[in-house]
């Protein structure tokens, strides 16, 4: 049997981040999440299975009120489905036609899980869940809303016969050459002004983001309090920004794989986390180039392979390399209709 609490003093958030999961581990993370409840259920063991409920300041998906279900995390699949359909009924008390989830409130922040995965470990930054947390939400009946992919590639390109090698060369040097002919420079982040850089990146990002499936505005405060987590894991020359005159038209921002050190091996891999070009200037072929442009740097630097991380398909990202490596992992977010209260 499991009783259901709702989160309501620090004791009680402490108790939360007991059970650990992708996100919201530390008690201060769930007074920043803007989540509208934080529930739990118990056992005569402990917490069992935890979610942060949001319904004011959401996502629009068609013509549903969105409800999100977030910060998820279950010791076992009994406590799950109790946990989904208790926060279903909440959901719906507060007049919300559609769950999806998992979602910590927005895309800019934790949202996803694990599907499908060849086995390797897990990147820095990634969304990493076990694979039987999809189950607990198909068994309670939601269903796929949209699948996302990590592709690694190997920057030596072994896969590649030599004649492919030469015409990726060859298409390399078109870019090059025409990105050049539109006046567009390619330079490295500056990080003796990164507060500046930072801003600028945030206002291509949210008008390159604008028609992403979910998207929702964020404020350039959070947008720097977020990326303020990995300051101190970026090298500079893994980070292209593409400016046309002094307007900022593209971004390629790319990290070290930090965890490969922190499970105790050498990084040798590189993680192509955001990538945003400026409306106005899609139909160039920037993304391409970056694309081309960041693999050819990270070799140089001594990175042996790139991962195309938490793509959605059909997404542009994805088409800029939908041919190059395998996949490394697929995920999805889960939606369940919900009927109205009569």
């Amino acid at each position: 049997m499991f009783k259901a609490v709702q989160v309501t003093s620090p004791e009680m958030k402490e108790e939360f981040c007991l059970l650990a999961g992708p996100s919201a581990n530390r008690p201060d993370s769930l007074d920043d999440s803007n989540a509208d409840a934080h529930w739990m259920l118990i056992d005569n063991e402990g917490i069992a299975a935890r979610c942060s409920l949001w319904w004011s300041d959401v996502p629009s998906y068609q013509n549903h009120q969105v409800g999100l279900i977030g910060h998820y995390a279950a010791r076992n699949g009994t406590a799950a489905i109790e946990l989904l359909r208790m926060s279903c009924r909440e959901l719906k008390k507060k007049g919300c036609t559609i769950a999806i989830g998992p979602m910590d409130g927005s895309t800019w922040k934790t949202y996803r899980l694990v599907t499908k995965t060849d086995g390797d470990l897990p990147f820095f930054l990634e969304p990493n869940t076990p694979l039987e947390w999809a189950d607990h939400f198909r068994q309670d009946g939601f269903e796929p809303l949209a699948h996302y992919i990590s592709r690694i590639v190997d920057l030596d390109r072994r896969d590649l016969k030599e004649e492919e090698l030469e015409l990726e060369k060859k298409r390399y040097q078109q870019l090059t050459q025409r990105i050049s002919e539109l006046g567009i420079s390619i330079r490295q982040l500056d990080l003796t002004r990164i507060d500046e850089e930072l801003n600028r990146i945030c206002g291509l990002s949210t008008r390159s983001f604008r028609r992403n499936f979910l998207y929702t505005q964020i404020s350039e405060k959070e947008f720097l309090k977020q990326y303020a987590k990995v300051i101190s894991y970026i090298q500079p020359e893994l980070v292209l920004l593409a400016e046309h005159g002094d307007r900022l038209v593209g971004i390629m921002f790319t990290l070290p794989d930090v965890m490969q050190s922190q499970l105790g091996g050498s990084i040798d891999q590189v993680i192509l986390k955001t990538l945003a070009v400026d409306p106005e200037y899609q139909g160039h072929k920037i993304g391409s180039f970056l694309c081309k442009a960041i693999y050819d740097k990270a070799q140089k630097l001594g990175y042996q392979r790139a991962i195309n991380a938490l793509m959605i398909q059909e997404n542009r990202s994805t088409r800029f390399n939908s041919n190059e490596g395998y996949i490394l992992r697929e995920y999805t977010l889960f939606a369940k209709k919900l009927e109205r209260e009569a």
